[in-house]
C-alpha cells in the first residue's frame, strides 16, 4: 500500500495497492476498516480539490505510464490527458492546481503542466534534471518538488510561470516526497539515512553480533584462523 492521497473533506484516503495482484487504486476511511476498489490498472492517485475527479498514472498505448483523469462518480470513464509528445518516458506523480484546472506531473526529466481536460502539455522546468513529486502552493503560484539537481536530493520550488528553480530546504540531509499543509505554512517530507555495519554471524547458534563504528563499514574478510 503506497501513494496515499487525502479526499478534501479529510474523511477518506485514496491509495495504490497491489492487493489484487496488480496496481490498482483503492479508497479507505480515515478511521480504517475495509478498503473499496476505485480503479483497476492505476497508480499514484491524486484527488481533485473539489473531490469529484481522480488523476492517476496508467499505461498508455505505448505501454509507458501516462496521466489519466477519471470522474469519481463513474471511474470507468477515465480519459488520458498526456501522450508520447507530453514528456519523455514515464509520466508520474500527478498533482492538482488549487483551482482544479491544471495538473503538474513528472516525466523522465523535468516537470510538465497539462490541462486537466487534456490538450497540449508544456514543460515547467528545463534543466533535464530528475524533478519529481510536485505539489502546488495553496495560492497556485509555485510548485514545490524534489530534485536531484542538489546532492543529496532536496526540496525545490519554481514559479508556475517558469523561471529558475530555488532550493527551499537548508542543510545537507536528503529530502523528498513533499506535502504542504492546506494553509501553506508547514511542509512535511521524507528523509533517509543509511549506515553500514559489519555483522558477524555464529553459524552454530545463529547469534548475530555487530561491529559498529562512526563510519560506514563494509567488505569484511575473515582471517584464516
Amino acid at each position: 500500500n503506497r501513494s496515499p492521497a487525502w479526499f478534501p473533506d479529510g474523511r477518506a484516503i485514496a491509495f495504490a495497492s497491489t492487493r489484487d495482484g496488480s496496481s490498482s487504486v483503492w479508497k479507505v476511511s480515515r478511521l480504517g476498516g475495509s478498503a473499496s476498489l476505485l480503479l483497476e490498472n492505476a497508480d499514484m492517485p491524486a484527488v481533485s480539490p473539489d473531490g469529484t475527479r481522480l488523476a492517476f498514472a496508467r499505461p498508455g498505448p505505448s505501454g509507458l505510464p501516462r496521466i489519466w483523469v477519471a470522474p469519481l462518480a463513474d471511474p470507468s470513464r477515465a480519459e488520458r490527458v498526456t501522450g508520447d509528445e507530453s514528456g519523455d518516458w514515464e509520466h508520474m506523480d500527478p498533482a492538482w492546481s488549487p483551482d482544479g484546472k491544471l495538473l503538474c506531473y513528472s516525466a523522465f526529466s523535468d516537470l510538465w503542466l497539462v490541462s486537466a481536460a487534456g490538450g497540449k502539455a508544456s514543460r515547467l522546468t528545463h534543466d533535464a534534471e530528475h524533478d519529481r513529486e510536485p505539489v502546488f502552493s495553496p495560492d497556485g503560484s509555485f510548485v514545490l518538488f524534489s530534485s536531484s539537481r542538489s546532492n543529496p536530493v532536496s526540496i525545490w520550488r519554481v514559479a508556475l510561470v517558469g523561471g529558475v528553480p530555488e532550493r527551499i530546504l537548508p542543510g545537507t540531509g536528503t529530502a523528498s516526497q513533499p506535502s504542504l499543509a492546506r494553509d501553506g505554512r508547514r511542509l512535511v517530507f521524507s528523509t533517509a539515512v543509511t549506515h553500514h555495519y559489519v555483522v558477524v554471524a555464529d553459524r552454530k547458534t545463529g547469534n548475530l553480533s555487530r561491529i559498529a563504528s562512526s563510519r560506514n563499514d563494509a567488505m569484511p574478510a575473515m582471517a584464516p584462523d
